[in-house]
């Protein structure tokens, strides 16, 4: 899926009303009664699927929440999170334990 405030054109941060108007700005703009191209169905079903995660407020929060996660791992992808045992320790200096 794509990014749903990339496809609204809106920011993270954008309040509700202005995700809201960026929304019916842009589904008269792209609805396929008044865009011709062969490409607004599409165009406008990837609008739905944005609206329909940010006009929630659990579904953004879940969203939102997500996009920390995957940004702070790398990936949205199946990265595996780092575990205690799966950390190497740091390597010991050669100075380290040695008394003078």
């Amino acid at each position: 899926m794509l990014d749903p405030y990339k496809a609204l054109q809106v920011a993270p941060t954008a309040d509700q009303e202005v995700v809201d108007a960026a929304f019916r700005a842009l589904a008269k703009k792209y609805h396929p009664d008044r865009d011709k191209t062969r490409h607004a169905a599409r165009r406008m079903a990837e609008l739905n699927a944005a609206y329909a995660v940010v006009r929630e407020p659990v579904r953004r929060a879940q969203f939102d929440r997500s996009q920390r996660q995957a940004t702070y791992y790398g990936s949205a992808t199946n990265v595996a999170r780092p575990t205690p045992t799966s950390v190497p320790p740091p390597p010991r200096s050669e100075t380290a334990g040695t008394r003078l």
